[in-house]
């Protein structure tokens, strides 16, 4: 008898842990929660179209450089946040020197990574966050952070990269 409450037990507990899984992604898809978050930050930022930001940051060099916001996907877990550092025509060939770099850069800086966009010729600095334990005030570091980085080494980055 005891047995069989201690499998009763078990099995339900794995029910209620399927449901709440299940149910996490609902809790990203929230109508909103992104623009939430946004507009939480109180940084000025433009909506492109649902669910895209641009936010325009002063460089240090005199350039404004613009950090976009969307999700990474269809099913919403994880907001995108990027900015792209190199930009050259769809299918730029990138040489060694410069994707070494970037992977160091990756390796060295928190939060971030420099990532190979090879469609669009493009060197974007990037970072996703995890939707259902995001904050403002963590989306707001996350921007700074991908934009102080863009601005520190984007001018060494386009040199490597032939400009």
């Amino acid at each position: 008898m005891k047995g069989q409450q201690l499998a009763n037990g078990i099995v339900r507990t794995a029910l209620m842990v399927l449901v709440v899984a299940a149910a996490l992604p609902a809790l990203a898809q929230e109508q909103g929660q992104l623009e939430t978050l946004m507009n939480a930050t109180g940084l000025k930022m433009e909506k492109l179209e649902a669910d895209t930001w641009k936010v325009p940051f002063d460089g240090d060099n005199g350039k404004t450089l613009e950090v976009y916001v969307t999700y990474s996907n269809d099913k919403k877990l994880s907001a995108l946040i990027f900015c792209t550092v190199v930009d050259r025509d769809a299918n730029f060939q990138f040489n060694r020197e410069v994707l070494a770099r970037a992977m160091v850069i990756s390796n060295d800086q928190p939060f971030i990574k420099i990532v190979l966009d090879a469609d669009h010729g493009d060197l974007d600095c990037q970072t996703e966050a995890y939707m259902p334990t995001l904050t403002a005030e963590a989306l707001k570091m996350y921007l700074d952070t991908v934009a102080s980085i863009s601005d520190q080494y984007g001018a060494e980055l386009n040199q490597l990269a032939g400009q």
